[in-house]
């Protein structure tokens, strides 16, 4: 008979789970890789990394978010010039940013996104935007929130504005070996760069 780590008790202990018992349970690697799947465990957000989501950085979040929402509309230019530059759906441009595959685009998956985008983009205004999105379950966006988001930008205009032409992907053999990462990369120089 197979018993769960940490949750085995017999009759004399009182009911529930003791921290000496979740300290157990949590220290396990599958329940570790289960936990960061869904954005828990390990360091809070604060701590991921020092030079990402810092006290300092939490602050301009909050100034950018309550005293400069023209920033947070650029930023949802931005995703919508770099998606119809690749030309993804908003929904198809979800999927590739939910690097982990869980149905929801964490802060984690924002910025590892934008790194390997190579986005030139200010931190403060990625977490913002984020933050101000997403609604629903706070540290995930749902791809409800993302469409809505993204929702009356025309992502082609914001290219042509910044004088990015669009591929032609759909009469281009190179299509199916092209990543998204390098065709962005491509067409950065003037679309990817938030005003500052």
């Amino acid at each position: 008979k197979r018993r769960s780590k940490g949750f085995a008790r017999n009759d004399e202990e009182p009911p529930g789970i003791t921290c000496e018992q979740w300290k157990v349970v949590l220290d396990d690697d599958e329940t570790a890789s289960v936990l960061k799947s869904r954005g828990l465990g390990g360091k809070p957000i604060e701590e991921m990394d020092a030079k990402k989501v810092n006290q300092e950085t939490q602050m301009k979040v909050k100034k950018v978010i309550d005293e400069e929402p023209e920033r947070l509309h650029e930023f949802s230019k931005l995703l919508a010039g770099l998606l119809k530059y690749n030309s993804f759906t908003p929904k198809e441009g979800f999927t590739h940013f939910d690097l982990d595959g869980d149905s929801f685009v964490s802060l984690a998956d924002m910025t590892s996104s934008a790194d390997q985008l190579e986005m030139d983009v200010r931190l403060q205004d990625l977490v913002a935007w984020h933050q101000k999105h997403a609604v629903e379950y706070k540290a995930f966006l749902t791809l409800e929130e993302w469409v809505g988001a993204l929702h009356g930008i025309d992502g082609e205009s914001v290219l042509l504005t910044r004088g990015v032409a669009i591929p032609d992907n759909e009469n281009s053999d190179a299509e199916s070996n092209a990543s998204p990462q390098l065709e962005f990369r491509a067409a950065r120089q003037g679309a990817a760069q938030v005003p500052g």
